[in-house]
């Protein structure tokens, strides 16, 4: 799947929290989606995608970790939903790409 011609966007929870009764830290999530050519976005309150620290000791939080190669396919698609959702939303409810 992590192969494959059009790998997925992945929506991980990468906590220490969840990851140590299973004997590895969450940094290790992280790592191995990097050396897989991902790159790893954190969600922010306001529904933005902000780059995440891929080097921190430990992590507590929901991330979304896209194919190198469709970084700009997935900001392309998340800027039509948002388009299309026109006045849908209240102004505290916005998603925007931050690099």
């Amino acid at each position: 799947l992590l192969q494959s011609a059009s790998r997925p966007a992945i929506l991980a929870e990468v906590e220490d929290l969840r990851t140590r009764p299973w004997g590895y830290p969450a940094r290790e999530i992280i790592k191995f989606l990097v050396s897989a050519k991902y790159r790893w976005f954190a969600l922010g309150a306001d529904g933005s995608l902000q780059p995440a620290s891929i080097d921190l000791p430990s992590y507590d939080a929901n991330l979304v970790a896209f194919p190198q190669e469709r970084v700009e396919e997935f900001r392309d698609m998340l800027a039509k939903s948002v388009a299309s959702l026109g006045g849908l939303w209240t102004a505290g409810q916005r998603i925007c790409w931050v690099d």
